[in-house]
């Protein structure tokens, strides 16, 4: 974002509602999972990210850029942190987002399905991060 960071903040700063809660609310272009859009430099990127480089940094390879309000519009820099999967995955899980409703079997036999998250996700009716979170052992570690 070096070289054209003062139109970027101004076009980011455009779609900035400030709440009471603290959130910045991202009032621009939404998908459909709730986390704002904007473009940059000829690419969409979610709002979050672009208010994590502009007011923190460079995100660190790998990352996502995780709320501590949980709310997907929010784009305030200090509501936000870069983290792993495992721990976007860890953060959803001490915060109740992940509810699942699995029998052990079924735990077993998405540990052991070899094909891709997302497909395993809609045949067990969960989350892809759901199925991270198997697989990684990071729930029902206690099952072999």
């Amino acid at each position: 974002m070096a070289g054209h960071t003062i139109p970027i903040l101004k076009r980011f700063l455009k779609h900035v509602s400030r709440s009471e809660s603290g959130c910045w609310e991202w009032t621009g272009h939404r998908i459909a999972t709730g986390y704002g859009q904007m473009n940059v430099n000829h690419r969409r990127v979610l709002a979050h990210r672009v208010a994590y480089e502009l007011y923190i940094g460079p995100i660190p390879d790998k990352h996502f850029i995780c709320h501590h309000c949980d709310n997907r519009g929010c784009v305030n820099p200090e509501h936000l942190f870069a983290g792993t999967t495992d721990d976007n995955m860890v953060d959803a899980a001490i915060k109740g987002r992940m509810h699942p409703k699995l029998t052990p079997e079924q735990v077993r036999a998405i540990r052991s399905d070899p094909r891709i998250y997302r497909l395993i996700a809609a045949d067990y009716n969960v989350s892809i991060a759901m199925v991270h979170v198997i697989k990684k052992r990071i729930w029902w570690r206690h099952l072999p």
